[in-house]
C-alpha cells in the first residue's frame, strides 16, 4: 500500500477505537497531504466534520462541513466525478447543516399583541421558507436516507408553525366562554391549510422511501405522522401507495386574521343559525289509519 493508504488506514482505526481526537487530527492532515483524489479528500472532510460533533466542538463541525459541501459543488461545477458513497456523505453534511436553521425557526414564538404578531409572524414565515428551501437542496441530491429524511424534517417545521399558532393565549378582551371557543376554532381554521402542507410533506417521504426501496427510521416516522393526520386514509396495516411522487410545491405565505370583531363575528353565526331552515319533520301516523291495502296478484315480499 502506499503511504496515502496507510494514512487512511491509520485514521480509520483511530476512529474505530473511539480515539476521536487523533482521528480528526489525521483526516485533517490527509487533505493538505494528498489532494490528488478529490473523493478521497471529500470523504476525508467529511469525516473530520463529522467526528468534531462528537466532540462537541459544533461549531468547528459546521465549518468543515461547510467546506465539503462548497467542494462538492466546486468539483460539480468541473464536471468531476463523484462517487455515490462520497456524494451520500455531502448529503449527510448538508443535512445537518440545516439544524441550525431549523432550531433558529423554531424559537420564533407568536405572540400578542397584534403588532406583535404581525412581526412575529413575518419572521417566522421567512425563517419556514430558509427551512423550507435548505432541506429541498438536500432532496435534490438524490441520496435515500437524506432525502426522505429531509421531507420529513418539512413536515415537522410546518407542525411546528401549527403549534406556534395553537399555543397563543386567548385575547384577554374575550370573556365569555363563547367568545373564546370561537377564537380557538377560527384559528384551528387557519391552520388547515398548513396541515395540508405537512400531510404533502410526510406523503412526499414516504414516496421518496417507494422510489428508493428503502424503509427507515424516518419514513417510520412519517407514516406515524399520516397514520395520526389522517387516520381514515392511514390506517396501521393497510397498504397505501404515497404521493406526490415530486416534491416541489413553493412556500406561500399564509394569511393569519387575528384581529376579528370576534362579538360581531358570534353574533352573525347565532343570527345564521336562527335563520337557517329547519329540516323537515315526519309527519306521524294517525290512530286507527288503516294500512295501505297490498295490490291483489302481487306476492308478499316477506314470504319470497
Amino acid at each position: 500500500r502506499d503511504a496515502s493508504e496507510v494514512y487512511l488506514g491509520n485514521a480509520a482505526i483511530y476512529e474505530k477505537l473511539k480515539e476521536w481526537k487523533k482521528a480528526s487530527e489525521l483526516y485533517s492532515d490527509y487533505q493538505k497531504k494528498y489532494p490528488q483524489d478529490v473523493n478521497k479528500v471529500l470523504t476525508c472532510m467529511i469525516k473530520e466534520g463529522l467526528i468534531l460533533r462528537k466532540l462537541k466542538e459544533v461549531k468547528d463541525s459546521n465549518k468543515v462541513l461547510q467546506k465539503a459541501v462548497d467542494y462538492h459543488k466546486g468539483l460539480v461545477k468541473k464536471g468531476a466525478k463523484v462517487d455515490p458513497l462520497t456524494l451520500e456523505g455531502v448529503a449527510h453534511a448538508r443535512f445537518l447543516l440545516v439544524t441550525d436553521t431549523f432550531k433558529a425557526f423554531e424559537a420564533i414564538k407568536l405572540e400578542l399583541p397584534e403588532a406583535v404578531f404581525k412581526k412575529r409572524n413575518a419572521e417566522k414565515q421567512k425563517a419556514m421558507e430558509k427551512v423550507y428551501n435548505a432541506y429541498t437542496e438536500v432532496v435534490n441530491y438524490k441520496v435515500a436516507e437524506w432525502a426522505i429524511a429531509s421531507l420529513y424534517k418539512i413536515g415537522k417545521a410546518y407542525e411546528n408553525y401549527i403549534d406556534s399558532l395553537l399555543k397563543i393565549p386567548v385575547p384577554k378582551d374575550l370573556k365569555t366562554n363563547d367568545l373564546k371557543e370561537l377564537y380557538k376554532q377560527t384559528i384551528r381554521e387557519q391552520t388547515m391549510p398548513i396541515e395540508d402542507k405537512a400531510v404533502s410533506a410526510y406523503q412526499a417521504s414516504l414516496g421518496k422511501s417507494a422510489e428508493f426501496g428503502i424503509y427507515n427510521r424516518w419514513s417510520v416516522r412519517s407514516l406515524k405522522k399520516l397514520v395520526k393526520m389522517r387516520p381514515l386514509e392511514y390506517a396501521i396495516g393497510a397498504e397505501k401507495k404515497a404521493v406526490p411522487e415530486y416534491f416541489g410545491e413553493d412556500v406561500e405565505s399564509i394569511p393569519i386574521a387575528l384581529s376579528l370583531n370576534w362579538e360581531k363575528k358570534l353574533a352573525d353565526e347565532a343570527q345564521f343559525k336562527k335563520n337557517a331552515p329547519e329540516p323537515p319533520r315526519e309527519q306521524p301516523k294517525k290512530d286507527g289509519a288503516a294500512e295501505p291495502k297490498k295490490e291483489e296478484g302481487k306476492k308478499d315480499e316477506a314470504m319470497t
